[in-house]
Order: C-alpha cells, then structure tokens, then sequence
C-alpha cells in the first residue's frame, strides 16, 4: 500500500509508504511505520499536512477498536540508512531497529482507549477527548484537535 500526495508543483510530490517488515502487531497492540520520501525541497507545513491527509484517507476506526489498548503510527523522512525497503537487524551485534532512527522522525500519532474516554498522543502533546460523535474527527486527524483537549505537553531534551 502506498499513497502519492500531489503538491501544486506536479514534479516534486510527497509520498508515503508503509514499512512492511517493521509494524508491530499483537493481540493488544499496533504499531505502524512509515517513510516519507520528497521531503527534501518542502517547507514542513507542506510535510506536516501531508502526512494529515494521509492520517484523514488511511485511519481505520476498526484498527482502533481492535487494539484499545495501544495504536501507533510513526511517520519518518526518507534518508541514506531508512527507506521503505528497510529491514530491522536480528542479529544482536549489529542490531538495527526503527527506534534508532529518532532523528528521522517527522511525527507520530499514538491512540488509548479507556473507559469512555480516547487518549490521543502527538508528538509531545497529549489529548483526552470523549468518545462521542465530535471525537470521531479528531481521532483521524489528531493535528485538529482543540487546545481545551490538551492534558499534558512534555518537551525531550537532545
């Protein structure tokens, strides 16, 4: 699966692709990867809504339903070591995996569901909304939701 997300320039489009052989799956838990490749001559506004209307054609409501516990999806630049034939080492020496990779992290979006509630995560933001009809927008798109959602910011340090 991949998407191309046209920019108004028609040669220099930004486009998305999942990373196969890195997605986390469990019976309580989803983790999904993806590269992002035409970054390189766009502004991050461009990136960022990019990967928006990726997030707003892609999310699948069941996915959520599914792993309440934990959903995860991480998008990363295209670089020299991170493309989307990207392959996590096994070998415990030379180990390679996703989270190596921080530096090339554009953002990511991660998803609870407790109680009547749905946690939602971006970046260092985090949101508590409702489960109702008006969540179901702002569980698609998570840049949208409002600030009076906002329960915690924490900043990492470099």
């Amino acid at each position: 699966m991949f998407i191309f997300i046209k920019n108004k320039n028609k040669h220099n489009t930004i486009e998305i692709y999942p990373l196969e052989n890195v997605n986390i799956s469990t019976q309580q838990i989803k983790k999904e990867f993806y590269i992002v490749y035409g970054c390189e001559k766009k502004n991050v506004e461009e990136i960022i809504d990019s990967i928006r209307n990726f997030n707003i054609k892609t999310f699948n409501h069941d996915t959520l339903h599914k792993y309440r516990q934990y959903y995860y999806r991480g998008f990363y630049k295209r670089s020299s070591k991170l493309d989307k034939e990207y392959v996590e080492s096994n070998i415990i020496l030379l180990e390679d995996n996703i989270f190596d990779h921080q530096e090339d992290k554009i953002l990511d979006f991660e998803w609870i569901v407790k109680d009547s509630f749905i946690f939602i995560g971006r970046g260092c933001y985090f949101y508590k909304i409702p489960i109702d009809s008006i969540s179901s927008d702002y569980i698609k798109d998570p840049i949208s939701i409002p600030s009076h959602y906002l329960i915690y910011k924490y900043c990492r340090l470099k």
